[in-house]
């Protein structure tokens, strides 16, 4: 958990922080970038979309899965924010609005449930 913290905090610019976190393995099933590469290879989506400030629904749809997902397995908000360029609260804002769109959209809990089955 500290350690992605700390690759983000010695980047200085997102090329960097984007070969860093590349260049790493995941060493365990459960691992944080185990969790994010699964995401993004089922969304088809690339780490640069996830980080970008765009606001599609279809790359909102999965900053907040995947922020809700390393949530889930015990991450600080504010590793994760740093992680998808995105503020702690933002991360936090993201678990209300899942839980939310699970009790109402049945197209997003098709989707949720998809992304997060590996994990």
């Amino acid at each position: 958990m500290e350690e992605l913290y700390n690759i983000a905090k010695s980047c200085k610019t997102y090329k960097e922080f984007d070969r860093a976190i590349n260049d790493k393995k995941p060493k365990k099933k459960n691992h944080k970038l185990a969790i994010v590469n699964g995401i993004l290879k089922l969304s088809k989506l690339t780490f640069k979309d996830v980080r970008s400030q765009k606001r599609k629904r279809e790359l909102v749809d999965v900053r907040m899965i995947m922020s809700v997902a390393l949530l889930n397995k015990g991450y600080h908000p504010k590793i994760i924010g740093k992680y998808i360029n995105r503020d702690r609260s933002t991360v936090l804002h993201h678990k209300k609005i899942v839980s939310n769109l699970l009790e109402t959209n049945k197209e997003f809990k098709e989707k949720y449930n998809l992304l997060t089955k590996l994990n």
